[in-house]
């Protein structure tokens, strides 16, 4: 008797992947101002400020935009602290990953 190895199974699943991918993932297109939206609403991207603004300046950042119901971006681009480019800039997966020139700055 032969053991049911992963490759067997792996092979055995192939028709379901491919009917899953042609019925639930083939068109599907990721809303670009949604989930920008969302990003900026999200306290991750404080952590990614952490380095302009420092962590006292970031956490009050944070909590002026959850109390006002506004974004991160806006609470930084109104209290001068960025320029809008330049947020955008610190928040990049390039920035956050240490993978641009300046190092997240």
């Amino acid at each position: 008797m032969r053991h049911c190895q992963p490759e067997d199974l792996f092979i055995s699943a192939l028709p379901a992947f491919r009917i899953l991918r042609e019925l639930c993932v083939d068109g599907i297109e990721a809303d670009e101002d949604r989930c920008r939206k969302l990003l900026e609403r999200s306290a991750v991207v404080v952590t990614a400020l952490i380095p302009l603004l420092g962590y006292e300046k970031a956490a009050e950042v944070l909590k002026r935009a959850e109390t006002e119901g506004k974004t991160i971006r806006e609470v930084v681009v109104e209290w001068g602290l960025l320029p809008e480019a330049e947020f955008y800039r610190a928040i990049s997966p390039e920035a956050v990953s240490n993978q641009d020139s300046e190092g997240g700055k």
